[in-house]
């Protein structure tokens, strides 16, 4: 505790003296793992509380059914299942393996790499060598990320079911909306050639 007799020799770790959300959450680790990935996150194109998703979902920290079986949250899920496919409803199975999810990733033919990749992270990276061409795969990745987990909400709290054509129109609005965000005339092009894929 400093005292009025000593100098106070504590110091800031920010240089500029202003804390951002993707500060505090750069600092936040999980058994010392750092986030290798913030940057895929941290893009001021997409919206904050998408950001927070992101973290959630790359950290596997989303209330998907196989973390609420090990929550032991007995009495709101009974099996730790998808209702859709007959796999354990995890982060990576959600937005790599669902059916909104393969109908998203066909589109842009990398539907065979997202079934077969392990996890989220495998998967960008080796999704992010296919399209060389795309700085901005990440937010590719973030538009159907969002979209399936919004799908997968609409299902379980309100039993909807969403079709192949409303799943892409939903991503194609996400990244309408991103595009407002973009100062950058090269990531304006790359989501609009994303978006006539998707029409």
């Amino acid at each position: 505790m400093p005292s009025s007799n000593r100098p106070d020799t504590r110091f800031s770790a920010i240089n500029n003296k202003t804390i951002t959300a993707a500060h505090v959450y750069e600092l936040l680790t999980f058994r010392g793992m750092s986030c290798v990935y913030s940057s895929w996150i941290w893009d001021r194109i997409i919206p904050l509380k998408h950001r927070v998703f992101l973290w959630l979902l790359f950290w596997g920290r989303l209330n998907t059914r196989d973390n609420m079986m090990k929550k032991h949250w007995t009495s709101i899920v009974t099996q730790k299942d998808c209702v859709i496919y007959p796999a354990p409803e995890s982060a990576s199975h959600l937005v790599l393996r669902c059916y909104p999810a393969s109908v998203i990733w066909d589109v842009f033919g990398l539907n065979d790499l997202a079934s077969s990749s392990l996890d989220l992270l495998s998967f960008v990276e080796q999704a992010e060598q296919r399209w060389p061409a795309t700085s901005k795969f990440h937010i590719l990745f973030a538009a159907p990320a969002v979209t399936t987990w919004h799908a997968r909400n609409d299902r379980v709290f309100n039993s909807k079911r969403w079709s192949s054509a409303y799943i892409k129109q939903y991503v194609t609005q996400l990244l309408h909306l991103w595009q407002s965000r973009s100062r950058e005339q090269d990531d304006n092009d790359a989501m609009d050639a994303w978006t006539h894929c998707l029409a």
